[in-house]
């Protein structure tokens, strides 16, 4: 069975006694879990399985002495060397035998560290890249990769018994690949026993114990088969998960960083095949060494567009609203091919400005309606956000619930659209918010069971020609044999940053013409203070923005109120006053999502240029950033599941959200 057919196999399904596809943890449910998530979004859990594996201790959030990223995971001086093997010193280590308590390079340990102040938690497991020996006073120390059990990384990934995660984090000032800079260090002693891991690209269940020990997990001792079987079978690694942070930000107050990837392993890092996460290779993981028939995007989902450079790449926009993701595609050079939305006027709206395109009315679970053809290259996802806003501070529960129900459609979206890029934005809440961070797991969950790598970042649209401070959410998925874009760097900041000045107020709005549409000035019955309109305007718009013009006697009208959120002045709305500020407040900022989808088409056009060259090209971004590209090599294969269950990549520009303003770290 080829890589392709295995990979469509349906590893979710669910009412089976047999433990060897399905039914070895017990509750992979969509439903989205109710336990808060720890600080790297890990999901504590009671069920019963692994009941001796607790969920990790929160991280100590207190502040440590400074440390430049190049402080990290540095040669060592004397008295400290690095050293070929060692001896595990726990009593159960040593009653296995020399061989068992022997730790070499390459060799994996679980971690039993009760008290554990930092990253690395008690249940965890090291794959071991690095021995140090202080010859003075005889300690040991292991340095390594870092895998977590799924169990305590869903939902973004699958709860599934024995299958781990890389978990690590990375510094944008460090230009080392993950897997030197990403490496935590134990002492010796708390390295455990050792542990057969296995790193590959190959999809679930393939080359876990399930190959040679399938149980009846509900049968008779069906509990203690798990536990053995947790306690001393094979681990399997499938999936990475980096966490990025800024220069200087791994030491500040703010909990964790808010950009980061979810991705699949790839062929160059499958043990199988010699990969650099045995310990044993000088090679890095890097975006141009794909092998000439790894992109096989087109055969593997059956997209029906061939390689053609120059053609023009077609858009969905799913919830589309007042049109702003739209907006940006026709910007960039996108053909909108369709849109939806459950809203009249938005849809009255869509249709006044995308007059080739197919725009229907409906809810997202209906859609699509019967005969509707849904391809398209670059699909657009925003569901509504309002629930996971920042500004929601007072909540209407109704609506809330109605609104997050929409990310559950997200799966059949994609399933039916079958594209090659998956974009979304959304208020930077659902990932800032605690009490949201299940929720935004559940997201990539589903992302990762279509098989998408993910890459995510919050982003001020004030660096990207926004005149108004607005940090939202930005996340690309790509499809397999598609490399993840960049994200696009700021055009825009403060003064000495090298970039074009904030876009003013006036500059946004100062030259509307006089006889503009849904542009009728009229003066208030009472004033305000007037404001400097040559800075940015000072608030973020929302669908209820008590905007006013900067002279003070006056609020700001429609047409203004668009051009603060970057719409063309021609743009055309359609409804009533209150609709179309809801269609404005709510819209994506096209100007900023332009840029997002243009690094999206560099991508794609790239992708085109390889196939129809049939040969290895160098498909790396054009800035030539490399600092990450060892965190974004192309797939070969994914493991398919279902997309109807809810259940990911460069990161070439960090971009970290301080508590009063965003820091953009860029490498050149």
């Amino acid at each position: 069975m080829d890589r392709t057919a295995r990979s469509a196999r349906n590893v979710f399904e669910t009412g089976h006694d047999i433990i060897d596809v399905t039914d070895d943890e017990d509750d992979d449910d969509p439903t989205v879990v109710n336990s808060a998530l720890d600080v790297f979004i890990t999901i504590q859990d009671d069920s019963e399985d692994e009941d001796d594996y607790p969920p990790p201790p929160p991280r100590n959030l207190e502040r440590r002495p400074a440390e430049p990223a190049w402080g990290r995971n540095t040669e060592p001086l004397w008295p400290e060397t690095y050293i070929d093997s060692c001896k595990l010193l726990s009593e159960r280590a040593k009653n296995l035998g020399p061989t068992a308590s022997t730790v070499k390079i390459g060799d994996t340990v679980e971690i039993r560290t009760p008290q554990s102040p930092g990253f690395v938690q008690d249940g965890d497991f090291m794959r071991v890249m690095k021995i140090i020996q202080n010859h003075r006073c005889g300690n040991i120390k292991l340095r390594g990769l870092i895998f977590r059990r799924n169990k305590f990384v869903q939902p973004m990934v699958p709860r599934k018994l024995n299958e781990v995660t890389i978990v690590t984090t990375i510094d944008t000032d460090d230009p080392r690949p993950y897997h030197i800079q990403g490496l935590e260090e134990i002492s010796l002693d708390e390295a455990f026993r050792k542990r057969r891991l296995k790193v590959t690209d190959a999809p679930f269940p393939e080359l876990s114990y399930r190959d040679h020990s399938p149980f009846a997990s509900r049968g008779p001792n069906g509990k203690q088969i798990k536990k053995i079987v947790a306690d001393n079978d094979v681990l399997v690694c499938r999936n990475l998960l980096a966490y990025v942070y800024g220069k200087g930000e791994r030491n500040s107050a703010r909990r964790f960083p808010y950009q980061g990837i979810l991705r699949f392993m790839t062929p160059k890092e499958a043990d199988d095949e010699g990969g650099v996460l045995t310990g044993k290779t000088a090679e890095h993981v890097d975006l141009s060494d794909d092998d000439e028939d790894a992109i096989i995007m087109e055969r593997a989902l059956s997209f029906r567009h061939g390689p053609n450079r120059q053609r023009q790449y077609t858009f969905g926009d799913a919830f589309q609203g007042g049109g702003g993701a739209s907006c940006a595609a026709k910007m960039a050079g996108l053909k909108v091919s369709w849109g939806f939305d459950h809203d009249e006027y938005a849809v009255e709206t869509a249709l006044q400005n995308f007059r080739q395109a197919r725009i229907i009315e409906c809810e997202a679970a209906d859609f699509p309606p019967p005969g509707f053809n849904a391809r398209c290259d670059i699909l657009h996802i925003s569901p509504p956000c309002q629930a996971f806003s920042m500004a929601n501070t007072n909540p209407n529960t109704q609506k809330n619930e109605i609104n997050t129900n929409c990310l559950f459609a997200v799966p059949k979206i994609i399933q039916t659209a079958k594209p090659k890029i998956v974009t979304l934005e959304e208020a930077d809440g659902l990932l800032r918010k605690e009490k949201h961070k299940d929720w935004f797991g559940t997201l990539l969950r589903m992302l990762n069971d279509a098989g998408y790598d993910v890459k995510w970042a919050v982003h001020n649209a004030l660096e990207y020609s926004i005149s108004q401070p607005r940090k939202r959410l930005a996340l690309i998925a790509t499809a397999p044999g598609i490399p993840l874009p960049n994200m696009p760097k700021p055009t825009h900041g403060k003064p000495g940053s090298g970039l074009r000045p904030f876009v003013t107020a006036r500059e946004a709005i100062g030259n509307i013409p006089r006889f503009a549409t849904h542009h009728d000035p009229r003066p208030a019955e009472n004033n305000r203070e007037p404001w400097d309109p040559d800075r940015p305007y000072r608030k973020t718009l929302t669908t209820n923005s008590d905007a006013w013009h900067w002279n003070g006697r006056r609020k700001l009208t429609l047409r203004e109120l668009a051009g603060i959120q970057g719409f063309p002045h021609t743009y055309k709305f359609t409804g009533t006053k209150t609709a179309i500020e809801r269609q404005i407040g709510n819209a994506v900022a096209p100007p900023w999502f332009k840029l997002v989808l243009e690094e999206c088409i560099k991508v794609l056009r790239k992708v085109d240029e390889k196939q129809g060259r049939g040969g290895r090209a160098d498909a790396r971004n054009e800035n030539n950033d490399d600092v990450f590209m060892s965190l974004a090599p192309s797939r070969t294969i994914s493991p398919a599941a279902p997309l109807s269950q809810a259940s990911g990549n460069s990161v070439d520009d960090a971009i970290v959200i301080d508590s009063d303003e965003v820091n953009i770290i860029e490498i050149d």
